[in-house]
């Protein structure tokens, strides 16, 4: 992967540690003056020979940056300018970035140009898209980590624990809660509210593959309409009905062959069957307290379509109210939760056990995971 060096001045380190975060999470190899040099280093050395050896110079300009004459990122451009008359000039390697209204300095380049002469990338009208052309300018192409999709057949499944008939129609729902990291993505291209055991944007050191805590309905919805916005498909939260669906399966389901069959055991209390077994899911009889990595218990612990994590690890939200059963996005009514979690017992990692909260409401151990609608694959 690339390698670039970032340029700025120190009124601007948090937007830059932002900037340098979201370049990380696609595999740029950062470098940063604060983080790099140490006591004893030369410094000035140290710092041209990153310039020089590195894939781009990433110049962060500021309305703070060019109101002044004597800094150091001025020492870095001297040198940068002189690495960018050696090199071919078709090829990119300085990559002007505004953070704020400003312009571009007029430095001589040669060849009668000057730096603005170079395209720079906006950052302070549109983070995403500014964050999208730099990424771009260094042939990375920007992630958004979509969540693994599994399709439930339409049908009908028996709902509840009087297991009334209820046909839902297909929809695709995700294998996995959404994750740390997925959903850290949203809340860097947002500049979204972090939950609140995160430090500097970032989930716990090992556990980005956890499920994300500390988020309420609201934040559950927000995340759906940009993931989106992001690709072009419709996500949003799961109906009661289709989270069970789910999770129990339907009257038909899979069988060996991927054909649809008969569900031998429709009104299962457990996505894998009529028994409790604390080896297939992370409830409080598990002994861990705390979340797992998604798919700790797959294969073993899926529900009959290889849906994971139906039963402990974390509470998910559903769109539904919970006494009224609307899906509409207003109001602060109560939501529905499902499948329980790892701070619950095996009572409510029922398939069919319902609780609820507010939905501004936010816990270590409320999640959620996905669904799309009228979308197939290659479609």
């Amino acid at each position: 992967m690339p390698n670039v060096f970032i340029s700025y001045v120190r009124q601007n380190s948090d937007v830059v540690d932002k900037l340098a975060d979201e370049l990380r999470r696609h595999g740029v190899v950062v470098w940063l003056d604060r983080e790099q040099l140490v006591p004893g280093m030369r410094w000035q050395q140290a710092i041209r020979k990153a310039i020089r050896g590195g894939d781009f110079f990433l110049a962060c300009f500021s309305a703070e940056s060019v109101a002044r004459t004597r800094t150091y990122q001025n020492e870095e451009l001297v040198v940068a300018i002189e690495e960018l008359r050696l090199r071919p000039a078709d090829r990119i390697w300085f990559i002007p970035a505004l953070l704020s209204p400003c312009e571009v300095p007029d430095r001589a380049i040669g060849g009668g140009e000057t730096l603005d002469s170079i395209q720079w990338a906006v950052l302070y009208q549109d983070w995403d898209e500014g964050v999208r052309r730099i990424l771009k300018a260094m042939g990375v192409e920007r992630k958004v980590y979509e969540p693994e999709l599994i399709c439930i057949p339409g049908g009908e499944f028996l709902m509840g624990n009087d297991k009334k008939p209820v046909d839902v129609a297909e929809f695709y729902i995700g294998k996995y809660p959404v994750t740390n990291q997925q959903y850290e993505a949203f809340v860097q291209a947002n500049d979204y509210e972090l939950p609140k055991h995160w430090r500097r944007t970032h989930p716990p050191a090992g556990k980005e593959n956890h499920p994300v805590v500390y988020v309420s309905w609201n934040d559950a919805v927000t995340f759906c309409e940009w993931l989106s916005q992001a690709t072009g498909r419709e996500f949003r939260l799961p109906t009661e009905a289709e989270w069970e669906k789910a999770a129990r399966g339907g009257l038909r389901i899979p069988g060996p062959d991927g054909a649809l069959m008969d569900n031998p055991l429709p009104d299962r209390q457990y996505p894998w069957g009529g028994e409790f077994d604390a080896g297939k899911c992370n409830t409080w009889e598990s002994g861990i307290h705390d979340t797992t990595p998604v798919g700790n218990y797959s294969p073993k612990g899926d529900s009959p379509y290889g849906v994971a994590d139906m039963a402990g690890n974390v509470w998910e939200w559903c769109l539904n109210e919970y006494s009224s059963g609307k899906t509409d996005l207003g109001g602060s009514a109560a939501r529905v939760l499902r499948g329980g979690s790892w701070d619950r017992t095996r009572n409510n990692a029922a398939s069919a056990f319902r609780s609820w909260n507010l939905s501004n409401d936010r816990s270590n151990y409320y999640g959620f995971r996905v669904v799309v609608v009228g979308w197939r694959p290659n479609a």
